[in-house]
């Protein structure tokens, strides 16, 4: 088994959370319905503990929705790197 060296690491790796931003979204919804769904059958008691769950599983896919949003806006208002040969919208 070969060890990388240094040089061979990527300094930064990039992951493109495009490519499955829909599909997560669609999980982590899928999940929260199965909770509300099936929840009370499986969880203990009090009843509460699944509406809490299923509540929980929906905020944290509406904060990924606002993450992805503010991540959206702000790469609108970063100026080009020098080696980006994007043109702007309206320049």
């Amino acid at each position: 088994m070969s060890m990388s060296t240094p040089a061979q690491i990527p300094a930064k790796p990039h992951l493109d959370g495009r490519a499955f931003q829909t599909q997560l979204a669609s999980l982590a919804n899928t999940i929260a319905l199965k909770v509300q769904r099936e929840g009370p059958k499986i969880l203990p008691r009090p009843d509460f503990v699944t509406v809490d769950i299923f509540v929980l599983l929906r905020q944290a896919l509406h904060t990924y929705d606002l993450f992805f949003f503010l991540k959206a806006v702000l790469e609108g208002l970063r100026p080009a790197e020098p080696n980006e040969n994007h043109s702007r919208v309206g320049s």
